[in-house]
């Protein structure tokens, strides 16, 4: 799964010796989509990956990438290969305002630093697993910037929301649908 992610971003020719920032998932208003590629032109030292699917701003997030020497988009690809492109990345963006979204779970499983909004996560999450930041186009370039320039003063401690990642499996989600949608159609 490694090896055909290398291929593809190679065919991108992305340079695999920036930092890269990645997003997996539908390109909707709730995920701030628009302030991501806001801030692309601000982080030209970055690398920006987009793999996903349809979504209010899909045709913004292909242009982007067309049009932009650090920006790259991959289209769906199989769940199973997203940890391939994950293990390239050091930045994931989780910045919608749902509280344990899985695909925070996945970045933080593979080491990433991750961006979240404040609110309902901080409930779960700490400000040592995730990197808090209201999502603006200044505030993201700003910490990216912070993150490559001066990584010792973010300090992001993946061990332990890697471990909530690894008890938050999705068969571990689907059998918990299963047992209320069981107990809703006998109650």
């Amino acid at each position: 799964m490694i090896e055909k992610a290398r291929k593809q971003l190679e065919s991108k020719e992305i340079d695999f010796n920036a930092p890269l920032a990645i997003y997996v998932g539908g390109f909707t208003k709730q995920q701030h989509i628009p302030e991501i590629l806001g801030a692309i032109p601000e982080c030209p030292e970055w690398e920006f990956l987009f793999l996903g699917e349809d979504g209010k701003h899909a045709n913004a997030v292909t242009e982007t990438a067309k049009n932009t020497e650090n920006a790259y988009f991959v289209d769906v690809v199989p769940h199973e290969e997203v940890p391939g492109y994950l293990s390239f990345a050091d930045v994931g963006f989780s910045l919608s305002p749902g509280e344990r979204p899985m695909k925070l779970l996945e970045y933080a499983a593979a080491g990433l630093t991750v961006l979240g909004i404040p609110g309902r996560r901080q409930r779960v999450f700490s400000d040592e697993e995730i990197l808090f930041i209201e999502p603006t186009s200044d505030n993201i370039a700003k910490v990216l910037k912070t993150i490559r320039c001066d990584p010792e003063s973010v300090i992001i401690d993946n061990s332990a929301i890697q471990q909530k990642a690894k008890q938050n499996s999705w068969d571990d989600i689907a059998e918990t649908y299963y047992d209320v949608f069981c107990k809703l159609s006998v109650g």
